[in-house]
Protein backbone atom coordinates (compact mmCIF):
# COMPACT_ATOMS: atom_id res chain seq x y z
CA UNK A 1 0.00 0.00 0.00
CA UNK A 2 2.70 2.30 1.01
CA UNK A 3 4.44 2.09 -2.62
CA UNK A 4 0.81 2.71 -4.12
CA UNK A 5 1.02 6.05 -2.29
CA UNK A 6 4.40 6.98 -3.38
CA UNK A 7 3.85 5.68 -7.06
CA UNK A 8 0.70 8.60 -6.64
CA UNK A 9 2.36 11.24 -5.32
CA UNK A 10 5.15 10.29 -7.66
CA UNK A 11 2.69 10.48 -10.47
CA UNK A 12 0.32 13.22 -9.05
CA UNK A 13 3.72 15.92 -9.04
CA UNK A 14 4.84 14.87 -12.43
CA UNK A 15 1.17 16.08 -13.70
CA UNK A 16 1.28 18.79 -11.84
CA UNK A 17 5.09 19.34 -12.51
CA UNK A 18 3.89 19.35 -16.27
CA UNK A 19 1.17 21.87 -15.86
CA UNK A 20 3.24 24.44 -14.47
CA UNK A 21 7.28 23.02 -14.95
CA UNK A 22 9.73 25.60 -16.71
CA UNK A 23 12.41 24.64 -19.03
CA UNK A 24 14.74 26.63 -16.93
CA UNK A 25 17.04 24.92 -15.10
CA UNK A 26 17.56 28.20 -12.88
CA UNK A 27 13.80 28.32 -11.74
CA UNK A 28 11.43 26.23 -10.59
CA UNK A 29 12.16 23.19 -7.94
CA UNK A 30 13.10 19.50 -7.67
CA UNK A 31 9.94 18.59 -9.36
CA UNK A 32 10.37 20.83 -12.24
CA UNK A 33 14.00 19.06 -12.50
CA UNK A 34 12.74 15.55 -12.54
CA UNK A 35 10.09 16.82 -15.09
CA UNK A 36 12.51 18.61 -17.45
CA UNK A 37 15.03 15.56 -17.49
CA UNK A 38 12.76 13.21 -18.25
CA UNK A 39 10.41 14.99 -20.59
CA UNK A 40 13.71 15.90 -22.73
CA UNK A 41 12.92 19.40 -22.20
CA UNK A 42 16.33 20.14 -20.52
CA UNK A 43 18.40 18.71 -23.63
CA UNK A 44 15.86 20.25 -26.11
CA UNK A 45 16.62 23.72 -24.29
CA UNK A 46 20.35 22.81 -24.08
CA UNK A 47 20.71 22.15 -27.94
CA UNK A 48 19.05 25.03 -28.28
CA UNK A 49 21.34 27.08 -26.47
CA UNK A 50 24.43 25.05 -27.85
CA UNK A 51 22.53 26.41 -31.66
CA UNK A 52 22.35 30.00 -30.91
CA UNK A 53 26.04 29.86 -29.10
CA UNK A 54 27.67 28.65 -32.32
CA UNK A 55 25.53 30.99 -34.40
CA UNK A 56 27.33 33.37 -32.14
CA UNK A 57 30.61 32.13 -32.57
CA UNK A 58 30.19 32.55 -36.47
CA UNK A 59 29.13 36.16 -36.04
CA UNK A 60 31.68 37.15 -34.08
CA UNK A 61 34.29 35.37 -36.29
CA UNK A 62 32.63 36.75 -39.41
CA UNK A 63 33.01 40.45 -37.85
CA UNK A 64 36.78 39.72 -36.61
CA UNK A 65 37.44 39.17 -40.62
CA UNK A 66 35.84 42.06 -41.06
CA UNK A 67 37.43 44.03 -38.80
CA UNK A 68 40.78 42.60 -40.07
CA UNK A 69 39.94 43.33 -43.65
CA UNK A 70 38.55 47.49 -42.68
CA UNK A 71 41.68 47.96 -40.84
CA UNK A 72 44.21 46.88 -43.36
CA UNK A 73 42.06 48.78 -46.00
CA UNK A 74 42.71 51.69 -43.34
CA UNK A 75 46.65 50.93 -43.58
CA UNK A 76 46.45 51.19 -47.58
CA UNK A 77 44.22 54.58 -47.60
CA UNK A 78 46.70 55.72 -44.97
CA UNK A 79 49.31 55.10 -46.82
CA UNK A 80 47.98 56.48 -50.01
CA UNK A 81 47.13 59.86 -48.29
CA UNK A 82 50.56 60.15 -47.32
CA UNK A 83 52.06 59.92 -50.34
CA UNK A 84 49.53 62.24 -51.78
CA UNK A 85 50.83 64.78 -49.07
CA UNK A 86 54.01 64.87 -49.84
CA UNK A 87 52.94 64.96 -54.35
CA UNK A 88 50.84 68.23 -52.84
CA UNK A 89 54.04 69.53 -51.23
CA UNK A 90 56.12 68.91 -53.65
CA UNK A 91 53.98 70.86 -55.78
CA UNK A 92 53.27 73.66 -53.61
CA UNK A 93 57.43 73.60 -52.91
CA UNK A 94 57.76 74.37 -56.73
CA UNK A 95 55.52 77.01 -57.23
CA UNK A 96 56.85 78.50 -54.69
CA UNK A 97 60.32 78.69 -56.22
CA UNK A 98 58.63 79.12 -59.51
CA UNK A 99 57.24 82.23 -57.62
CA UNK A 100 60.38 83.54 -56.47
CA UNK A 101 61.86 82.93 -60.18
CA UNK A 102 59.62 84.93 -61.38
CA UNK A 103 59.38 87.80 -59.09
CA UNK A 104 63.74 88.55 -59.58
CA UNK A 105 63.20 88.05 -63.59
CA UNK A 106 63.45 91.87 -64.74
CA UNK A 107 61.29 92.98 -67.02
CA UNK A 108 62.28 95.59 -70.04
CA UNK A 109 58.62 95.53 -72.03
CA UNK A 110 55.55 96.54 -71.58
CA UNK A 111 54.67 92.98 -73.45
CA UNK A 112 57.28 90.97 -70.95
CA UNK A 113 55.39 92.43 -67.70
CA UNK A 114 52.14 91.93 -68.95
CA UNK A 115 53.19 88.32 -69.61
CA UNK A 116 54.64 88.23 -65.89
CA UNK A 117 51.55 89.66 -64.71
CA UNK A 118 50.03 86.70 -66.37
CA UNK A 119 52.24 84.41 -65.26
CA UNK A 120 51.64 85.16 -61.57
CA UNK A 121 47.67 84.96 -62.19
CA UNK A 122 48.43 81.66 -63.40
CA UNK A 123 50.82 80.58 -60.86
CA UNK A 124 47.88 81.65 -58.18
CA UNK A 125 45.09 79.68 -59.78
CA UNK A 126 47.51 76.66 -59.38
CA UNK A 127 48.27 77.28 -55.72
CA UNK A 128 44.27 78.11 -55.45
CA UNK A 129 43.78 74.85 -57.08
CA UNK A 130 45.94 72.83 -55.17
CA UNK A 131 44.41 73.95 -51.70
CA UNK A 132 40.93 72.62 -53.10
CA UNK A 133 42.86 69.27 -53.67
CA UNK A 134 44.70 69.16 -50.39
CA UNK A 135 41.30 70.09 -48.26
CA UNK A 136 38.91 68.04 -50.40
CA UNK A 137 37.73 64.32 -49.92
CA UNK A 138 38.41 63.76 -53.20
CA UNK A 139 38.31 59.55 -54.57
CA UNK A 140 41.58 58.29 -55.32
CA UNK A 141 41.32 58.37 -59.47
CA UNK A 142 40.13 61.77 -59.30
CA UNK A 143 42.64 63.14 -56.89
CA UNK A 144 45.63 61.19 -59.13
CA UNK A 145 44.03 62.89 -62.26
CA UNK A 146 44.29 66.53 -60.64
CA UNK A 147 47.45 66.13 -59.08
CA UNK A 148 48.69 64.73 -63.31
CA UNK A 149 47.00 68.06 -64.49
CA UNK A 150 48.49 70.26 -62.38
CA UNK A 151 52.02 69.20 -62.60
CA UNK A 152 51.35 69.42 -66.44
CA UNK A 153 50.47 73.15 -65.88
CA UNK A 154 53.12 73.69 -63.99
CA UNK A 155 55.77 72.76 -66.15
CA UNK A 156 54.28 74.53 -68.57
CA UNK A 157 54.36 77.34 -66.60
CA UNK A 158 57.90 76.62 -65.93
CA UNK A 159 58.63 76.92 -69.32
CA UNK A 160 56.99 79.95 -69.88
CA UNK A 161 58.66 81.25 -67.16
CA UNK A 162 62.56 80.21 -67.85
CA UNK A 163 61.68 81.63 -71.68
CA UNK A 164 60.74 85.31 -70.40
CA UNK A 165 63.71 85.30 -67.89
CA UNK A 166 65.89 84.53 -71.32
CA UNK A 167 63.91 87.47 -73.22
Amino acid sequence: MLKFIGVGAILAALLWGATGCTTDPSKGGFIDGIYGMSSGKYDERKQQKQTEYQKLVQANQALSAEKQELSQQNKQLSAEEQKYKKQIAALETEIQEMKQKLQSTTTTSQAQLAEKKKLESQLEQINIRIDKVDSSQVDTKGLEAELRALAKEKEKLREQILRLGKS
